[in-house]
């Protein structure tokens, strides 16, 4: 039973090592062109000359370097190779060959010189060679050179030979990443029995690593902003992966990513400029980028250079607003692009774009990424749909896909809605009008005027006799209510508030639902038009009428579409509501705890006037115990000064 399984096992490891043997791939050489030959004009070429024979494009220790050369007299031939290796995420210059050789006056040589590279940059990485060392293929470079005999002390103490040479060539070449290179071929290594059972197992490994995306969905649901200090942050780690941390690292001073963000602009900003993405630090300090939007609709995008300062440009397009606009910023080094997708078709395209004169620094694991307003910026009153980060990337627009036309943020259907209530809104300011009008001429006829004012007067009816007017039209389904009101508010008024009809609408509404809940399906279409007016507490009651079915069908997304204009508008209820659904995803909301719990519930308890103290205490405790009860005035921050003399850029269109 013994001898069977020592049997067995050398039979195993017989083919492993047979499998190792075929693992092992040999990179195809392919001779780059030299890229200088640098002759001193004192120096004819016959008398010295040097330089490689079909370089090597791809460097192994199966490589030979073929040098040919020719001297005048006692000289020193030299031959290396130099690049930038990184190693724990720090560049460094460093020899990886050299060799050098006498010469003497004579006739053109050739000399084969055999490469003996470190096994860690030749390999691949396995259970001795553990170390994973990246070289920048730019950096690799093959020099030769010839240098007299007496230069060379001086030379070799400065380690300058290459620059004091007055004959020397040098070439490009490469080394593949680590994962790329040849196995060990372990029957040419001298190990132990043990070890070479161990480097035999750790190459017939498949390696993988942990799933890691380049791209971060920052937001994936609809954000509600109300034009205060009010935003949801985000952070990004760096990458477990080497190679992909590694080329962050290389690009943190010349920066490549892309943003993608889908905004429903409101109202622009009434301050100086509000926020629809930046970076910061907790102690207000902004990193690259910032994308702002001023008082006109303009962009402000601000960066901040590798020196320490801080540079800015001002877009000279405008953002629309009342509809959905993608925005997408794209930074490559040390340009930016910055596009506009609207319209019904979001066909309509604008863009811009801004190049500045020195390197940008941009580490994304650095500070917080800030979607709408912080403590020291406010952000715009609207929406946010979506948001995408895309790191180490330059995408342009083109690339990106729009997203699925069921996404909430279409079928929230802002843009119809609010059509729908301008109309509304438009058709009673102007039934106002007439019932004004009819008003005054019926007051008119008690009065005594002159003879030339009745035969005005008479004209302009004569003229309207075959005419219907707007308050004799037909009352479309339950629009009674707010007729009543119009002509109320045409008895006492001058003009049509839309506050009072509102307020009045609520009311109306609320009495009908307090006779029982058989009165819901009438009272629903009352409370629709106090929203349409503004009225926040109806926006919420018929949020919650339709999200839990009372006397009609559900609507889940027309229900959250409701609660996302009242939280925009402030309601307290409505914000509470909002992040409750998005702590246990709720009703078709999404998970976002960040968005549901910190700074939504700092931000009502600011607004209940308490301290930093107090707010620590409650942040532990319930909110439902009458916290929200009394009206205060929202916090605000001072904010900073206005920006002045930023570049304005140069802007191209494209249908």
């Amino acid at each position: 039973m013994y001898k069977n399984n020592v049997i067995d096992f050398y039979e195993c490891f017989l083919v492993l090592i047979l499998a190792s043997k075929f693992l092992i791939c040999e990179p195809s050489e392919v001779a780059p062109k030299p890229m200088s030959v640098i002759v001193h004009k004192d120096v004819l070429l016959d008398q010295e000359h040097v330089q490689v024979l079909n370089p090597p494009s791809v460097l192994t220790n199966a490589s030979n370097l073929k040098v040919q050369y020719l001297c005048s007299g006692q000289k020193i031939v030299s031959v290396e190779i130099e690049a930038v290796i990184t190693y724990s995420y720090k560049d460094v210059h460093s020899k990886l060959f050299h060799k050098s050789w006498k010469c003497s006056k004579g006739s053109l040589r050739t000399r084969n010189v055999p490469l003996k590279l470190n096994e860690k940059i030749v390999f691949r990485p396995d259970f001795i060679n553990k170390d994973i060392i990246f070289i920048d293929n730019d950096s690799v470079i093959i020099r030769a050179w010839i240098i007299g005999t007496d230069m060379l002390p001086i030379a070799k103490q400065n380690d300058d030979g290459y620059k004091r040479s007055r004959v020397k060539v040098f070439y490009l070449s490469s080394i593949p990443p680590p994962y790329s290179r040849p196995q060990r071929k372990i029957y040419k290594s001298c190990l132990s029995w043990r070890y070479t059972v161990l480097v035999s197992l750790s190459v017939s490994k498949i390696n993988t690593c942990s799933y890691e995306n380049e791209v971060a969905d920052f937001l994936k649901y609809p954000l509600s902003l109300n034009g205060l200090q009010y935003g949801v942050y985000r952070s990004v780690n760096k990458f477990m992966n080497d190679e992909l941390e590694y080329k962050r690292m290389q690009l943190v001073n010349k920066p490549r990513f892309t943003i993608t963000v889908w905004v429903y602009i409101l109202e622009y900003c009434t301050r100086s400029l509000c926020s629809i993405v930046h970076r910061a630090m907790w102690n207000g300090t902004y990193y690259t980028p910032l994308i702002f939007v001023n008082k006109k609709g303009n962009l402000h995008i601000q960066v901040s250079l590798a020196n320490g300062e801080t540079r800015a440009a001002i877009t000279d397009i405008t953002i629309p607003r009342h509809q959905w606009v993608r925005l997408v910023f794209v930074f490559d080094k040390i340009k930016w692009k910055l596009t506009f997708n609207y319209g019904k078709e979001f066909n309509q395209t604008e863009s811009t774009e801004f190049t500045f004169d020195s390197e940008v620094y941009m580490d994304d694991t650095e500070g917080l990424f800030v979607i709408g307003g912080s403590d020291t910026t406010p952000g715009f009153s609207g929406f946010i749909g979506k948001l995408k980060w895309y790191r180490n990337k330059a995408v342009e627009s083109d690339q990106i896909a729009f997203p699925d036309p069921y996404h909430p943020m279409f079928q929230l259907d802002f843009v119809k809605r609010a059509k729908k209530c301008q109309r509304f809104t438009e058709r009673n300011q102007r039934l106002f009008s007439a019932y004004k009008t009819k008003r005054n001429t019926i007051s008119a006829e008690d009065t005594c005027h002159q003879h030339f004012y009745r035969y005005i007067q008479h004209e302009n009816q004569t003229e309207m006799i075959n005419k219907c007017l707007q308050s004799d039209e037909p009352l479309p389904k339950y629009h009674k209510h707010i007729r009543q009101i119009i002509k109320y508010q045409a008895a006492i008024k001058h003009t049509f508030i839309l506050t009072d009809a509102n307020r009045m609408l609520y009311e109306k509404g609320v009495k009908l639902m307090e006779k029982g809940l058989r009165k819901v399906k009438a009272a629903l279409p009352i409370l629709k038009q106090s929203a349409c007016f503004g009225n926040y507490d109806a926006m919420f009651m018929v949020s919650v009428i339709l999200n839990n079915g009372i006397g009609v069908k559900a609507d889940e997304i027309q229900s959250q579409a409701y609660l996302l204009l009242a939280a925009r508008g402030q309601h307290r209820l409505s914000s509470l509501c909002l992040g409750h659904k998005h702590m246990y995803g709720l009703d078709g909301v999404l998970v976002d705890k960040e968005q549901a719990y910190r700074k939504n519930l700092v931000w009502q308890l600011k607004r209940k006037g308490l301290s930093e103290g107090e707010i620590a205490d409650h942040k532990e405790g319930s909110v439902w115990k009458g916290l929200f009860v009394r009206r205060a005035q929202p916090y605000r921050k001072p904010y900073g000064k206005k920006r002045n003399g930023l570049p304005h850029c140069q802007t191209s269109y494209r249908d």
